[in-house]
């Protein structure tokens, strides 16, 4: 259903998604995209919701009963004219050249209420570092290093410098990745010295990277509703990693994980979220289980899990963001009612994400 903005008012609610609005046809994101959107355009139609998409996509979205408003022009122009017409507004955006930070501060300059992070906590997710020092003293993290690219050569030297440090004791592998990066792009794993000779030169001068010990087990997120105070954990879930010669790619996954440490996970997890303030909605954090659980990174946004959960639990989690912010239901009630029935599988082939449930 196509509309103008003629008719929204202060309950209407501007929906949209990054790459799905601007027309970004990456194969390689697409697909997950506009999965993402979809069903939180699901989950919010009885609201009086506005779903912003590309004109270039309007195929892929006519399908919807939904309010849509196809725009021909980069989000970021079309939200500097016309946020103002709105007082509300939910999105997902990846962290990515700042792009879930500099749509946020918009909408707060527009004075939207929003449903999801704010701009200081997403700052704060995006920056990997920053995150550390943070929690530094509250959760189990991998030992890290800060370190800026002034030349690759200097950088292969530094990480040489780090991997003998490391060595001195006992084998141990590295991971490097930007402290902006989005889910495993640009991370490489350092498992012996040959590795380096072989190390490609993928970050441009002026980068600054996160040199980290690896942690062996299973790669893992939490994903958690929160609002802004209080969080409560969804799902634990497994994520399918695989490591390349040259790069890790993520695969998929599988939710809710059983494993001995989901306590421990979800217990870990509530309290990094909890720990930024300002983070709000539906946020992951990523995590290794091995020996103990070791804290990764937050994602102050909206991942690929919430597709997958969608069709387990048992309440709509879109609404149930937009009454936990309106002060409408209560957190802890809520955590004590959250029921999954089933199990979900992802798996990212071709450029396609493809989701099986299992009973």
């Amino acid at each position: 259903m196509m509309r103008d903005l003629s008719n929204c008012d202060e309950n209407s609610i501007l929906l949209f998604e990054y790459f799905t609005a601007n027309g970004i046809n990456d194969m390689s994101i697409i697909s997950e995209a506009t999965g993402m959107i979809k069903e939180l355009a699901d989950d919010l139609k009885h609201l009086d919701i506005y779903l912003l998409v590309s004109k270039k996509f309007k195929n892929l979205f006519e399908d919807l009963e939904v309010q849509i408003i196809f725009i021909d022009e980069p989000l970021i122009l079309w939200l500097e004219k016309n946020a103002c017409k709105f007082k509300k507004s939910i999105f997902i955006a990846d962290e990515g050249d700042e792009h879930l930070f500099n749509i946020t501060k918009i909408l707060e300059d527009n004075n939207l209420k929003l449903y999801c992070s704010n701009s200081e906590s997403i700052l704060t997710c995006t920056n990997k570092y920053l995150t550390h020092e943070m929690l530094k003293n509250l959760v189990n993290q991998p030992l890290t290093y800060k370190i800026k690219i002034d030349s690759f050569s200097n950088f292969k030297n530094e990480i040489l410098s780090i991997y003998n440090e490391f060595n001195k004791y006992e084998d141990t592998k590295l991971i490097i990745k930007p402290i902006d990066g989005v889910d495993c792009e640009k991370v490489s794993l350092i498992s012996k010295k040959e590795d380096l000779i072989n190390f490609n030169n993928i970050y441009p001068e002026g980068t600054i990277v996160l040199i980290q010990k690896y942690v062996e087990g299973y790669s893992c997120s939490v994903s958690l509703l929160t609002d802004g105070n209080h969080a409560i954990p969804l799902s634990l879930n497994k994520q399918n990693i695989v490591f390349g010669k040259k790069d890790i790619s993520y695969c998929g996954g599988e939710l809710p994980f059983n494993h001995p440490l989901k306590n421990q996970a979800f217990k870990l997890a509530t309290e990094a979220v909890e720990t930024v303030k300002g983070l709000k909605g539906f946020v992951g954090v990523d995590l290794i289980l091995g020996e103990e659980v070791t804290f990764l990174e937050i994602n102050s946004r909206f991942t690929t899990p919430y597709v997958g959960l969608k069709k387990l639990v048992n309440f709509n989690i879109g609404e149930t963001i937009i009454n936990l912010l309106d002060n409408k239901i209560n957190i802890q009630k809520l955590k004590e009612n959250i029921i999954l029935n089933g199990k979900v599988k992802f798996t990212k082939e071709e450029n396609e994400l493809k989701i099986e449930k299992f009973n």
